[in-house]
């Protein structure tokens, strides 16, 4: 199960603190656990302060972390951050997964409230099963055309 908020709704810096409850515990043992955050062009993660967190996850980040820059010089699709999450292999079967946000400067324009929405991250399992890997969901949302779209590619290990 997974459940996800923002820590704060105002302002340009937020975490985003995301929820695992593990149903089935032998999953800790064979699988790896991921999340994956497609974020909109307003919203970036530093690579730099993800690296404080290496303890309990490791990255791929597709698209534009600059800081720098404002909303006008980014891809208009926004970027894509895939966590393998480092679950313990035993005992504990929650955890609590905090991921900081930042955002860029919009577009000027006359009128704007400044919001902008950040979609939900998608959980999923990947799992060894003789020499494939499969992939085992949270929720509904299937992930093979977007991880295809983001060029985030998972790869598997040659079988022994």
């Amino acid at each position: 199960m997974l459940s996800s908020s923002l820590t704060t709704r105002h302002g340009f810096h937020t975490t985003y603190s995301t929820h695992i409850i593990v149903n089935n515990p032998a999953d800790l043992a064979r699988c790896t656990c991921h999340l994956l955050h497609i974020l909109p062009p307003r919203v970036f993660v530093d690579p730099y302060e993800l690296a404080n967190y290496r303890d309990f996850y490791t990255i791929k980040l597709s698209g534009y972390s600059n800081l720098e820059l404002p909303v006008t010089a980014v891809d208009p699709k926004g970027s894509a951050l895939l966590l393998n999450i480092l679950l313990p292999k035993t005992g504990m079967q929650n955890m609590t997964v905090d991921v900081p946000l930042h955002l860029r400067y919009g577009k000027p324009v006359q009128v704007d409230d400044g919001s902008v929405k950040v979609p939900l991250p998608t959980g999923f399992w990947t799992c060894p099963s003789s020499c494939t890997f499969y992939l085992r969901c949270f929720g509904l949302l299937c992930l093979t055309t977007e991880l295809k779209h983001l060029n985030l590619h998972m790869h598997s290990q040659a079988c022994q």
